[in-house]
């Protein structure tokens, strides 16, 4: 498995609004949020902005992440499968509409960090729901066979599999970094692929 994250810094291209949008933790639930009536907003703050976000693939922000349409049809046999469901955003750049974004929800949320080699404090005191906070987070290889996941130790981070890697690879769709392991300490232990 790898967690998933944009090659360049996506957090300042794109503003959500959660007043105005429904709630970005239900995208951390790892459930089907069809019928539910999901609404997201999503502003651009200048043209400048906007051009730069037509070259990414993946964007990471305050509200649920967003995918573009090209990434969004190598998750197709996922989607089918019932492991990834997208959302359609209103995303505006000076008011006029911007397409072909995704708001990506994956429909599981496991255990996907080994625990006994990784290293971490607890950073809440709720036995039940704890939250980590990672110096260094090993995955495990797979998941039951998942493809796509929220890693239930870090929600906010989505996972992926070797065969999604792959299929990434073959659509030549660019613009990630892979970590099988990532580590947050001056170890320069982390174990990624640069897509």
């Amino acid at each position: 498995m790898y967690i998933l994250c944009s090659k360049v810094n996506t957090y300042d291209l794109i503003d959500f609004h959660c007043q105005y949008s429904s709630d970005h933790l239900l995208f951390k639930e790892g459930r089907s949020l069809m019928g539910e009536g999901v609404f997201l907003s999503y502003e651009i703050e200048d043209a400048k902005k906007l051009n730069r976000l037509k070259k990414v693939h993946y964007v990471e922000c305050s509200g649920p992440s967003l995918v573009s349409q090209d990434f969004k049809e190598v998750f197709k046999e996922q989607e089918e499968r019932g492991e990834v469901e997208f959302f359609e955003v209103d995303i505006r750049c000076g008011g006029q509409p911007v397409g072909g974004f995704y708001a990506i929800n994956a429909l599981n949320k496991v255990g996907c960090t080994n625990m006994a080699v990784s290293e971490y404090s607890i950073s809440n005191f709720d036995l039940n729901n704890p939250q980590y906070d990672f110096d260094y987070q090993v995955l495990y290889d797979e998941i039951g066979g998942l493809d796509i996941a929220i890693c239930a130790e870090m929600p906010r981070e989505l996972v992926v599999s070797k065969t999604l890697v792959d299929k990434i690879k073959i659509n030549k769709i660019k613009g990630f970094v892979l970590y099988s392991t990532l580590d947050m300490t001056m170890k320069n232990r982390s174990i990624f692929l640069n897509i």
